[in-house]
């Protein structure tokens, strides 16, 4: 599955992350196995009801595409000890524009810079070597 977090009120980087998403849900829409979690860091404005809009608004497929949210020391939990990513302790919304790629077992395989083009090639690359993995 591929990783990341968002907030549904920015108005910069989490457009084009979520784009890259909705893409990578096309891209893989054959695969039984793949799967998308987005974790908003904004669980004070983003509660599930509006990451559900939120979700529809980019056509996700709720049976591949996740919106995660829950209190705020969870989120910082899993993004710092889960998905190993930065967090901003004095302002949790200036989030990573990473995706990060985690295989069946569990196991960060990488991290992708959506600002960048050839990362996101990348990525795809690496996707589709994971999946054809077998599974443990």
């Amino acid at each position: 599955w591929v990783g990341s977090l968002i907030f549904t009120r920015c108005t910069t980087s989490c457009i084009p992350m979520c784009a890259e998403m909705y893409q990578l849900q096309e891209d893989f829409q054959d695969d039984p196995d793949f799967r998308i979690v987005t974790t908003t860091v904004d669980p004070a404005n983003d509660t599930a009801e509006v990451l559900e809009k939120f979700a529809k608004s980019y056509d996700a497929d709720p049976d591949r595409w996740y919106f995660l949210t829950g209190t705020a020391e969870d989120i910082r939990k899993f993004a710092v000890e889960g998905l190993r990513i930065p967090w901003n302790a004095d302002d949790p919304i200036v989030h990573s524009v990473d995706f990060v790629l985690v295989d069946r077992t569990g196991r960060i395989r990488d991290y992708f810079r959506q600002t960048q083009p050839d990362q996101m090639k990348r990525m795809r690359e690496v996707i589709r070597e994971v999946l054809g993995e077998k599974a443990p």
